[in-house]
């Protein structure tokens, strides 16, 4: 009877856990952050680019991963440190598109391609 209860108590405490339908969480250093559900397929895209490219040079300076999401109209990709950095304000390391006013949105994801926010 006790590891019954136990058993109810595990499984109603992580169906509290879990997100809102249509969003998805990520979870690094202890801190949860939900991607808004409008977006993920544009995240996706952010995270896959991100994964090529630190297989194929050094992101150690944060780029700027893509400077324009396909079919994210206004939107740019960029990789920065968490905790933010100097590095990471410099233009030569922010997307292009953003920093000349052609987009207006941004993700960004941290050196290991985790999300980090967006706007």
């Amino acid at each position: 009877m006790k590891s019954e209860i136990l058993i109810m108590v595990i499984v109603l405490i992580s169906l509290c856990a879990q997100p809102f339908p249509g969003q998805i969480t990520t979870t690094q250093q202890n801190l949860s952050r939900t991607i808004p559900a409008n977006i993920q397929d544009a995240v996706n895209s952010c995270r896959e680019q991100c994964f090529l490219l630190k297989n194929l040079t050094d992101t150690s300076n944060g780029p700027c991963i893509l400077n324009e999401i396909s079919n994210f109209q206004g939107w740019v990709c960029d990789m920065v440190h968490e905790p933010r950095q100097e590095i990471d304000n410099l233009p030569t390391n922010q997307c292009p598109n953003y920093r000349d006013g052609f987009a207006t949105n941004f993700i960004e994801l941290d050196t290991n391609c985790n999300y980090l926010r967006s706007q």
